[in-house]
């Protein structure tokens, strides 16, 4: 007691004034110890300091310290814990309070790699059944963390993808963190945060949390698809915290029924009511952990198994659970699935034992997730655990703390409101709270300190707060930018560079390019940004008639128009695919714009256009890249095609992959420059086309081969991997990281949409709409979202658009372009919140369009 009343404010003391590092406190105190013990055992306990409350004030700490009848310090006592703070956090120890203090330099990867899904994994020992399935997984890579007990050598299959770290590899590794790692003892449960950086360090988006006693079911961890059955549980009354195993098919017993380790001791007679209705698209709700049930050894604690028993199975519901942002419920370390926008959350802390760490992590972890609109979802038991030996009553000794303290840290967490302005200061903030409090120690404020400094460092991104979007007003509160990362502040007005769409049209298409291309332009581009340039085959009969409808139909909504006639044969080139894409080539020779942006008459605009969809702030165009990892065979064959028009060397990427296609107008005259000179055997340029027509090619990916390798600074890259294991990228001479990052595009292929069985000109209006309707609920703003007048709020709530669902989950229009959805990688949803919360309002929305998206509910 007087070790943890006189330490304490020592260590707050010297630590403020930073007069002493903490070294030196830790033999102040140890000094301090003795001699209270000295004076206690001369003069004896003074019973009469005891039995009255004791209140110390020192001005400088702010620090309250009650009686030890019912202090904090200890967690046991005749009276209920309460959770009240009662010392302060030295009022100068905060780091995170903006963003001045982020680290900058980040830490290159010595080890390539291999994918974006990683098992971690501390052992002390041999490699198990379930270590040996994890690093078995194809498209998985796997970190064990040794410990000094572990044996070694330690094997794992050869070419698996597998790191061990014993105590050499951590101390490299740890080179680069060595302020996080020497605060992490060894023999001890907190090693496994090393795997964790480890992972994050090397490109994990995905971490499967897992512990070497629980042997995988399934061919993989839990992964949310279609075809799961999710329900939702929203919590009734004033009760925050579920308990998802009777739901979930656990025993119900005669009394209780089943519960987690972890659970507040008073809901297990009395547990928290809760309705639940199916989802209906899992993949549209932003589930940043899942949490798979484990079989025959489950996760309950020491009360359970004493008076219970276990081993037990849960029933076949296969049904999951996914939480409304205000419901808590205790997941653990042994089989998680982490996904990129709640990695942060992975830290264990230390100054409490294992078997409360990971339960204290999952409910602050879960609070904080709530201001970045992440849920917590529980799976079907994927994992069988058959436990390592452990001794009961000792665990029921470790978990002194659930039972004490859990109902007061969730009912401090359901009503806790952060105001720091950024997610790592907003950590910080919680866990200052925490230790303030005694559910934690002031060793993990320092190293949660350490840990977001050590992510940083390690490149990780993290997620926008919700609330750094002032919902009441409009998308971003100027108040509130300096608490934002800089990258997304909102932007000074860039002039918009001079560019001019170019549209190959012919009259047999006039139908669809109204109804796709025109239609969504009208709608979601501003129109004094518009300028549309449209080619029209010269030698066409009805030319003149055709050219004149083009401008009749567009000069209503476009700043300016024009068409010009390509005077290029029929007889040469055909009037089709080729000649359109032999006019590209030359699209220099009919504008005088600094930049031209290609679309098909069928490209169709999914959002209000910005100029950041277009350029970004250095005022470079976006280029969206995909790898042809899908192996499609057409695109196949083009590869070859891109090759062979350069002498040979290997296609980079493939770029009919979103519209527009914006490039600088005077890099085409050196496309087809540095052409020819690769192909001296053809007289002009059209002589080569004529060559490359005769087997699939694309121009686009031609285009971007030579400005990868000649003009690559003077453009945005953002590369796309096909799926998880596609590692294309890597491979490429030029590639970082920040390019392989997710972002949304503004306009998909209609005719190449499975969405749109393409069977008749209705069929196509429908998915139109539908793209066009949803389109507009994400690009409002919150003003604009509010319209009552309008009926904004009624049309986009009743088309299944809440404000919340719009922030936090990404468009899939915006994601998915010819087949291939980008979504897969889990940092596209910050992407989509980064990028909404820049959205602005538009000057006026075109009203016709608007009741005909929403019949009967939006006016004028």
């Amino acid at each position: 007691f007087v070790r943890k009343i006189i330490g304490d404010l020592h260590i707050e003391k010297m630590i403020e004034y930073k007069r002493v590092t903490p070294r030196h406190c830790r033999v102040c105190l140890s000094i301090v110890t003795r001699v209270g013990a000295a004076v206690i055992f001369l003069f004896g306990p003074f019973p009469s300091l005891f039995s009255r409350s004791l209140v110390l004030d020192l001005s400088h700490t702010q620090t309250r310290i009650r009686s030890s009848e019912s202090s904090s310090l200890t967690g046991v006592s005749s009276e209920p814990f309460s959770g009240e703070p009662y010392r302060a956090f030295p009022s100068k120890g905060r780091i995170f309070i903006d963003d001045s203090n982020f680290p900058r330099k980040r830490v290159k990867s010595k080890i390539e790699p291999k994918c974006l899904q990683w098992g971690v994994v501390t052992t002390i020992n041999s490699p198990t059944e379930s270590v040996l399935h994890v690093a078995q997984l194809p498209a998985w890579c796997l970190v064990v963390v040794g410990d000094k007990k572990t044996p070694e050598p330690y094997e794992l299959p050869l070419l698996s993808g597998s790191y061990y770290l014993g105590k050499n590899e951590q101390e490299e590794f740890c080179s680069n963190f060595d302020d996080f790692c020497t605060g992490i003892p060894w023999n001890h449960f907190g090693r496994k945060n090393i795997g964790y950086l480890y992972a994050v360090a090397h490109g994990a988006t995905k971490i499967w949390d897992f512990d070497d006693d629980n042997v995988l079911l399934t061919a993989n961890p839990p992964q949310i698809s279609d075809d799961i059955i999710m329900m939702q549980a929203h919590g009734a009354n004033d009760c925050h915290v579920l308990n998802p195993y009777p739901k979930m098919g656990g025993p119900l017993g005669e009394e209780q029924p089943s519960w987690p380790r972890g659970l507040p001791l008073d809901l297990i007679s009395r547990p928290c009511d809760f309705n639940v209705e199916e989802v209906k698209n899992p993949l549209e709700i932003d589930v940043g952990i899942v949490q798979s049930l484990a079989n025959n050894e489950p996760d309950v604690d020491a009360i359970y198994r004493l008076t219970r028993g276990t081993p037990f199975d849960f029933d076949e519901k296969n049904e999951w659970i996914v939480l409304d942002e205000n419901l808590l419920a205790p997941y653990n370390a042994q089989a998680t699935v982490v996904s990129g926008a709640a990695l942060w959350s992975l830290f264990l802390p230390m100054t409490v034992h294992s078997r409360v760490s990971d339960i204290w992590r999952s409910y602050f972890g879960q609070r904080l997730m709530k201001d970045i609109g992440v849920r917590v979802a529980f799976a079907p038991p994927h994992v069988r655990q058959d436990r390592n030996s452990h001794n009961i009553l000792g665990d029921l000794k470790a978990e002194d703390a659930l039972y004490h303290q859990a109902s007061s840290l969730c009912r401090f967490l359901s009503s806790w409101s952060g105001s720091t302005g950024s997610l790592p200061g907003r950590f910080e903030e919680l866990i200052v709270n925490l230790y303030e409090r005694g559910f934690l120690e002031i060793e993990d404020v320092y190293m949660v300190q350490k840990w977001i400094a050590a992510l940083l460092r390690a490149g990780y991104e993290f997620p926008t707060l919700i609330d750094a979007i002032d919902y009441e007003n409009v998308a971003v509160d100027s108040s509130k930018r300096k608490h934002m990362p800089k990258s997304e502040t909102l932007e000074e007005e860039q002039k918009w560079p001079n560019l001019q769409l170019f549209v190959p049209v012919f009259p047999d298409g006039e139908e669809e390019l109204g109804n796709i291309l025109l239609r969504s332009l009208e709608f979601f581009w501003p129109k004094s940004k518009l300028n549309l340039l449209f080619l029209v085959d010269e030698e066409i009969k009805e030319r003149d008639a055709f050219s004149g409808r083009l401008i009749s139909k567009t000069s209503t909504f476009v700043n300016s128009v024009a068409v010009a006639l390509n005077s290029i044969t029929k007889e040469i080139f055909g009037n089709g695919h080729d000649r359109q894409q032999l006019l590209m080539f030359w699209a220099d020779n009919f504008t005088d714009a600094e930049y031209v942006g290609f679309v098909d008459d069928d490209a169709l605009l999914t959002n209000h256009v910005q100029l950041i969809d277009l350029f970004d702030k250095e005022g470079r165009p976006h280029v969206f890249g995909r790898s042809n990892a899908a192996g499609v065979s057409w695109w196949k064959a083009a590869e070859e095609r891109t090759s062979w028009s350069y002498g040979g060397e290997r296609e980079v990427m493939r770029t009919m992959n979103y519209f527009p296609v914006v490039i600088k107008t005077s890099h085409l005259n050196d496309i087809r420059e540095a052409i020819l000179n690769h192909h001296p055997e053809f007289s002009c340029f059209d002589a080569f086309f004529a060559q490359l027509r005769r087997t699939p090619y694309s121009q686009f990916n031609i285009f971007f081969q030579y400005l990868w390798y000649n003009k690559r600074e003077e453009y945005a890259w953002h590369l796309e991997a096909t799926h998880v294991a596609d590692d294309h990228f890597r491979s490429i001479n030029g590639t970082i990281e920040t390019m392989t990052h997710p972002m949304p595009r503004c306009a998909l292929h209609a005719n190449y949409d499975n969405r749109n069985s393409g069977s008749n000109q209705r069929e196509t209006l429908l998915f139109v709409d539908d793209v066009m309707r949803r389109g507009f609920c994400y690009s409002l703003t919150k003003e604009e979202y509010d319209n009552e007048k309008g009926g904004y709020t009624r049309g986009c709530t009743k088309a299944g658009h809440s404000w919340q669902n719009v922030t936090t989950t990404p468009n899939v229009d915006q994601w998915l372009f010819e087949y291939l959805d980008w979504r897969w990688d889990p940092r596209a949803t910050d992407a989509h919140r980064k990028r909404h919360a820049l959205n602005k309002k538009k000057e006026s929305w075109n009203e016709k369009v608007l009741k005909d998206l929403f019949p009967g509910i939006m006016a004028h």
